[in-house]
């Protein structure tokens, strides 16, 4: 495994860590249904697409080609 942008690889794991945490902290809440949707089923929804969005950023920098800064607008 070779991390080809290191401040995505980072950003995407602190997506990851914050969505977990606020559907972890969520689930204290009562979640009610879709059709009667409690004070937790928002935040909970919300940290779930958070974990997922930086899952999706984690891979992203760990494929591709390195992000090279000097080339930009040449």
């Amino acid at each position: 495994m070779h991390i080809k942008n290191q401040q995505d690889f980072w950003s995407g794991l602190m997506f990851i860590a914050l969505g977990i945490g606020f559907a972890l902290f969520a689930t204290s809440y009562d979640m009610g249904t879709p059709a009667r949707m409690g004070p937790g089923y928002f935040p909970f929804w919300l940290g779930v697409v958070l974990a997922l969005l930086g899952g999706v950023v984690t891979i992203g920098s760990l494929r591709g080609e390195e992000a090279d800064d000097h080339h930009i607008g040449k």
